[in-house]
């Protein structure tokens, strides 16, 4: 017999898990997006793009959190690592749009 506990555990699960897949979904679309922007417009999207990227890691990690899984690489490290490239990307945007 399931306890009302177990219960609850499963339906935490599965609306993270849900969480999860959608928060997959969003970096996907998000990427592809990024990818499609031409021109000019890169470098007046620089700042949104920046503000998507670091929306779309905080909620990665909630979400990790909030199913218990932990990541394999170290995350203060990897989030130094992201954010040296996303800017190294958004100065050759600058760049290649004057």
């Amino acid at each position: 017999m399931k306890t009302k506990d177990s219960i609850d555990g499963a339906s935490e699960f599965i609306s993270g898990g849900v969480a999860f897949a959608e928060n997959l979904n969003s970096i996907g679309s998000s990427s592809t997006d990024v990818s499609q922007i031409q021109g000019f417009k890169k470098y007046a999207k620089a700042s949104s793009i920046k503000d998507r990227f670091h929306n779309l890691v905080k909620e990665f990690e909630a979400v990790m959190t909030d199913l218990h899984f932990s990541l394999a690489v170290a995350n203060e490290e990897q989030r130094r690592l992201d954010q040296e490239s996303l800017n190294e990307d958004i100065e050759q945007m600058k760049h290649a749009c004057i």
